[in-house]
């Protein structure tokens, strides 16, 4: 009886776990990001690539067409993520002489992971900013 007992509380997780093929939510958020932050790397910027992470909900909600704005982006020669909790991940991304956290909010939708922006650039209104908030220099070098 043991035995059979053993059997069934070790299966039945392993079962139950087998059913998830998809990553786990923080997973995906990350690999968000990472698609993001490679494209300002490698300066891929255009709303065909980043355009599909934005939020749909939120752009309805404001009444945009991403098809109408470019994304807003910085050139980093390196990022790292540093901390993702509840809907938030958190990267650091800079260059020789300057770092800013950038710290992106995401939306599940219909298990699709997008951004919820922090609305049209201030710089510029032909620009939507992917993250949700920036804290900028938090390095600088002179």
């Amino acid at each position: 009886m043991r035995k059979l007992l053993l059997i069934i509380f070790m299966i039945i997780p392993l079962s139950a776990q087998a059913q998830y093929d998809e990553p786990y939510p923080p997973i995906k958020m990350q690999i968000v990001v990472q698609e993001v932050l490679n494209a300002f790397k490698s300066q891929a910027i255009s709303t065909s690539v980043l355009g599909k992470y934005i939020s749909l909900e939120w752009l309805d909600e404001n009444n945009l067409d991403v098809k109408d704005f470019k994304i807003n982006s910085y050139a980093p020669t390196y990022y790292d993520i540093q901390l993702m909790f509840d809907r938030y991940v958190i990267a650091e991304i800079g260059g020789d002489s300057w770092s800013h956290l950038l710290v992106f909010k995401f939306i599940n939708e219909d298990g699709v992971y997008r951004l919820i922006p922090r609305g049209i650039s201030t710089v510029s209104e032909d620009y939507i900013d992917p993250w949700y908030e920036v804290k900028s220099y938090t390095r600088q070098d002179e």
